[in-house]
Order: C-alpha cells, then sequence, then structure tokens
C-alpha cells in the first residue's frame, strides 16, 4: 500500500511538471518470480529440513530484506546499465516471466474450461480492441469477470454454495526481531546463491523507466 502510494505521488509529480495528463502510476505489489523462488528454493528446503515453518518464515524475511539492499545498492548504476542494455534484452526477462508464470496457468485453465472462459475472453478483447463503451460505462474487466462468474455458477463450474467469509482486524506487527534473529544463523548464507540473482532478474524496478 505504501509502494502504491508513492508511485502516484511520483506520478502526480511528473504530471504537474510536464504538463501531461497521460502520467499514470506503475502497480506495485509481490513479485511473482521471487516469490516462487524463495518459497520453492528456500523457505521449502529450510521447512523439510527442519519441520519449523517459523524459521523458514524467519530466514524467508532474511532473503527478501537482502534483495532489498542489493536494489538499493543497483539504483545507483541502473541508467548505465539501461544506457548500455538493449531495450530487447531488458523486455524479454518480462516477456518470459509473463508467459511463464502468469499466462500458462491461465491459458490452460481457458482451455480447460472453455463454455466458461471464452465469453468473457470475447468481452476482455471488445473492450480492450474495440475501443467500444460497455453500458452504464462500466469497465471491460469487471464485465468480464461478473459474466464469467455468472457462467461458472449456471454451469456448474463451481460447486456447492458461496464460502463463508470471516473478517478481523488484523495489525501488522514489526518483524526486526526475527530478521535479526536470522541473519546472526549462518543458514541464510547458503541461499545466496538463490537470493543474488534473482534481484536483476526478476525486479526491473531500476531499469524500467524507458
Amino acid at each position: 500500500m505504501v509502494g502504491n502510494l508513492f508511485y502516484a505521488w511520483q506520478a502526480r509529480q511528473l504530471a504537474r511538471q510536464t504538463g501531461r495528463e497521460d502520467v499514470t502510476a506503475l502497480p506495485y505489489g509481490i513479485n511473482t518470480v521471487s516469490l516462487f523462488a524463495f518459497i520453492f528454493f528456500i523457505m521449502m528446503p529450510i521447512y523439510q529440513e527442519t519441520k519449523d515453518p517459523v524459521w523458514a518464515w524467519k530466514v524467508g524475511l532474511v532473503a527478501c530484506f537482502l534483495n532489498g539492499v542489493i536494489e538499493i545498492a543497483g539504483a545507483f548504476v541502473a541508467d548505465r546499465v539501461r544506457s548500455v542494455t538493449p531495450r530487447a534484452a531488458l523486455l524479454s526477462a518480462l516477456a518470459g516471466i509473463a508467459i511463464t508464470f502468469i499466462s500458462m496457468d491461465f491459458t490452460f485453465r481457458i482451455f480447460a474450461q472453455p463454455l466458461v472462459a471464452l465469453i468473457p475472453l470475447a468481452l476482455i478483447f471488445i473492450a480492450y480492441f474495440s475501443q467500444q463503451k460497455f453500458p452504464l460505462g462500466l469497465p471491460g474487466g469487471m464485465v468480464a469477470v461478473a459474466v464469467g462468474t455468472l457462467l461458472g455458477w449456471w454451469l456448474g463450474a463451481v460447486k456447492g454454495p458461496p464460502p463463508s467469509i470471516d473478517f478481523a482486524l488484523a495489525r501488522p506487527d514489526f518483524t526486526g526481531s526475527s530478521l535479526l534473529e536470522a541473519l546472526r544463523h549462518p543458514a541464510f548464507l547458503n541461499y545466496l546463491s538463490v537470493i543474488i540473482p534473482m534481484v536483476p532478474y526478476s525486479r526491473r524496478c531500476a531499469i524500467r523507466h524507458f
């Protein structure tokens, strides 16, 4: 949330400085590739070895912390890296991540349940490529999700009644002590071979401003 608000503020400042009205903020959230790498290559092996999920989570904190430290250090040379790297090389990593880790799973689900998925897919194409407005000015993505949900219930793709949802207020907790505990333990050194390569591969913050 803090990252999204900061990016929105940056976009607002840029729009004011340049007088443009087409400036938008970059979405900020969990990095897909780092998520998979840290879970399956760091936290899962530690849990399988120790059977301690809390310790696996603490080492995961170290991985995230070191990832951020390396990113901050790399930000000082990002412009130089971008200037000597072809744009196609930068975009190839993004395209590979998008196709492999994000798009393929949903593509297989479309073919697994075509009666439910193809109509929402057609609505997405209409919304983004035909430049036609939906009734009442509804956004195309929302219409596609609503239609897909109704089709899923109608065709029996969703079994059983809707799940019950319980709401509770969960305050954020400071985890600095857990991070320091894991940093003092040499176990995380065994996973530097996973942590360090994930920074230039999966985090494009410093080099994606074209």
